[in-house]
């Protein structure tokens, strides 16, 4: 059982360096199409956001949170604290329109 067919010989570490710079250029291209698709999604949905944002006024949910992050506390029993900290941060910062509280 010496020359078992089954197993492989473990890669020789010394590989051509035109092999090394395929595979370095095959993780960058890869790298790139994923940062592309993510910037691409981001994109659309920023888009879509300002595209619709005009049309409703507020939701029962924000009015929830506009009303929790005028009595900051440390814990609240259905959302965490600090999304109201950073709600009543943006309302000093940018006041209470639709755009200030829904964009950041």
């Amino acid at each position: 059982m010496e020359n078992d067919e089954t197993t492989s010989d473990p890669p020789s570490p010394e590989r051509p360096a035109a092999d090394r710079r395929t595979e370095l250029s095959l993780r960058a291209d890869s790298t790139r199409t994923t940062t592309l698709l993510l910037l691409s999604i981001a994109l659309a949905k920023l888009a879509l956001n300002i595209a619709f944002h005009g049309r409703y006024g507020y939701f029962r949910d924000e009015l929830y949170y506009i009303a929790c992050s005028d009595h900051l506390a440390w814990g609240y029993v259905d959302h965490p604290p600090l999304s109201i900290f950073f709600l009543s941060l943006t309302r000093r910062l940018l006041g209470d329109s639709l755009y200030a509280i829904r964009f950041p």
